[in-house]
């Protein structure tokens, strides 16, 4: 007798901001806030004074702790996909009719669903 694999009820238990649509969104303002950073530091070229070269500084600095945070969250969704898929898989190998049985159920559904909203 096959016994299932047991579940994780949150692939992304140790993800804070992961892939969720939220965290494609934070992703996305922190890539759009990035480049606006860059195009700032581009604008004030080789502008001198003391306080323009510290201000420089920090935003340099900013800008590379925001790459690398939303490098690490990037790797964190892939890495949190990766498990679920190969989760999914393994429950499939395990129960195949199970699988096939929910896969036909969710078409009915769907079927149900697409027909319900035609006939208005």
């Amino acid at each position: 007798m096959q016994t299932e694999p047991k579940m994780q009820q949150n692939f992304g238990a140790n993800n804070k901001g992961g892939a969720t649509p939220s965290g494609d969104a934070r992703v996305l303002e922190l890539n759009r806030i990035a480049d606006q950073a860059e195009e700032l530091l581009k604008s004030l070229g080789d502008t001198g004074g003391e306080a323009v070269a510290a201000v420089r500084t920090r935003v340099k600095h900013t800008l590379h702790e925001a790459r690398e945070k939303i490098a690490d969250q990037s790797a964190k969704a892939r890495d949190t996909a990766v498990r679920a898929a190969h989760y999914a898989d393994d429950y499939v190998q395990s129960n195949p009719w199970r699988s096939v049985a929910l896969g036909a159920l969710a078409g009915a559904v769907a079927t149900l669903l697409i027909a319900g909203a035609l006939r208005r």
